[in-house]
């Protein structure tokens, strides 16, 4: 007899039936006694139990129903691997304004303080303080997804942004573009300078450089006025050094500012062309097409952390580690090859 024997008998998940018999928290009573009853009628031995543990997951969001996409994406790939090792998982949402509320322990939300949470998966920029409180609290059993502080005790699984940056500027020269304007977000300063360096690289290597640089924060409302006042500000004065194709350091952004331009009467990509990171479905649906990206493989980088955090308890990990994965491109249909006007 098995776990699937129970469950198929009682029409609940396997997932459900572990919990019951091992006794984790979250299962309803009379679950875990229909559960107890049926594992002694099919004559089903419970195991020893195994280790368990309870993972706190810190999202980027004011409410759990107002995480961001890729953010909503992890969050649902973290759970179903959690809930394979039969391990538990909270939900810590701390709207990004607020973040500074980690910097000191006593102004924690009060879900993140449970005595019984013992690793931390955490989405989103903190600080350096609360980095280096976070893996005190948690004994460096702590992972970043798409950043890694090793210096500060915390693990992390991501791209290789810089790469990825390397990349994104290549597409642009190998589509005959020599000028070239970058449009980055200080919402995520560091994955996005990480990936302007990349950029830059790339340039200098070629020979080349950006004709125009903008740096937006998208934490704050953005419209057609931010933008128009920093492209106004930022633009090159010499016609011949307006950039015929950008980079943006993410797609939603990259997705305004081509609407940006639309409402200036210049389309993409017959008027400029536009190449970005990540691949928002809300991106795509602002512009109503496919937008070509550099895309970080968020199923790949979930499960990464979900099993980055297992190999620090089964001591295979002993020290921070980072595990970059391969980007992903989509050639998308807003980077054509330049046509001189």
């Amino acid at each position: 007899m098995t776990i699937e024997d129970i469950a198929q008998k009682l029409e609940i998940s396997k997932s459900t039936v572990s919990r019951a018999l091992r006794g984790c928290y979250g299962v309803k009573a009379d679950t875990r006694e229909r559960c107890l009853k049926m594992a002694g009628e099919l004559g089903y031995h419970i195991p020893a139990e195994a280790e368990s543990h309870n993972v706190a997951l810190i999202l980027p969001a004011k409410s759990i129903e107002d995480v961001h996409e890729l953010a909503h994406r992890s969050m649902l790939v973290i759970g179903n691997e959690i809930d394979k090792l039969d391990w538990q998982i909270r939900f810590i949402v701390i709207p990004m304004q607020e973040t500074a509320m980690l910097d000191d322990i006593k102004t924690w939300p009060i879900g993140l303080s449970r005595a019984n949470l013992d690793c931390c998966i955490v989405e989103g920029m903190i600080s350096r303080q609360a980095r280096l409180l976070l893996a005190k609290r948690f004994s460096e059993h702590v992972v970043m997804l798409s950043r890694h502080y090793l210096h500060d005790g915390l693990s992390g699984v991501g791209i290789d942004n810089y790469a990825g940056g390397n990349f994104a500027a290549n597409k642009v020269l190998d589509a005959g573009h020599s000028r070239i304007g970058w449009i980055g977000s200080l919402g995520s300063r560091d994955i996005s300078s990480e990936r302007y360096y990349g950029v830059c690289n790339c340039l200098k290597q070629a020979g080349a450089e950006l004709t125009a640089e903008i740096w937006l924060d998208e934490r704050l409302p953005l419209d057609f006025a931010v933008i128009d006042h920093e492209l106004q500000t930022n633009m090159p004065a010499e016609p011949d050094k307006i950039p015929t194709a950008w980079i943006s350091s993410t797609d939603w952004l990259g997705a305004m500012v081509i609407l940006y331009f639309e409402s200036k009467k210049l389309f993409c990509p017959m008027d400029f062309s536009m190449i970005s990171f990540d691949d928002t479905k809300i991106a795509e649906a602002l512009v109503h097409r496919i937008l070509t990206s550099v895309v970080s493989p968020i199923t790949k980088i979930a499960t990464g952390a979900v099993q980055m955090l297992a190999s620090h308890w089964q001591g295979s990990i002993t020290e921070p580690t980072a595990w970059l994965y391969p980007f992903e491109y989509r050639s998308g249909c807003t980077l054509v090859k330049y046509r001189q006007k």
